[in-house]
């Protein structure tokens, strides 16, 4: 969904819900008609707003905050049983200058440094019990810059 309450300013949300589940259980494994499955989040969220107003003929500006929201996710039918990844969600802050056919965007993601993760892996039978783990990306802040031919 998305709206323009005043010029210049756009707000927009999605969100999703997904109840995957199987619909027949898994050869070998046992309980798992039904269950959830792996790695789909149940529901998943974006919220934005953004602010764009031009500063003077041919150089645009735009702001830039939003939020993102990603479920809990099922690991596991046997090795892990139940092993749920938490939620987690993350907020982000753009700042662009376009002039002409330059771009240049001042970014950060992860503001907050949230510390989650999309997958985790526990193989008890490997060698040492080896773990994996997928976090999502760490607070970064850079600058973009570009051109348009």
């Amino acid at each position: 969904m998305s709206a323009t309450p005043i010029q210049g300013l756009t707000a927009k949300i999605v969100g999703s819900y997904d109840d995957a589940k199987l619909t027949s259980p898994l050869s070998g494994v046992p309980n798992t008609d039904g269950a959830p499955i792996t790695e789909v989040p149940k529901e998943t969220a974006d919220a934005s707003l953004e602010y764009s107003f031009p500063i003077q003929a041919g150089v645009m500006t735009s702001l830039r905050g939003d939020y993102k929201y990603y479920g809990s996710v099922l690991q596991g039918y046997n090795v892990a049983p139940n092993q749920w990844v938490p939620s987690h969600g993350t907020f982000g802050l753009d700042a662009e200058l376009d002039i002409e056919h330059f771009a240049a965007n001042l970014f950060a993601k992860n503001v907050t440094n949230e510390r989650g993760y999309f997958s985790t892996v526990y193989l008890p039978f490997v060698i040492h019990n080896y773990d994996r783990a997928y976090p999502i990306i760490p607070r970064t802040i850079g600058l973009s810059l570009s051109y348009k031919f």
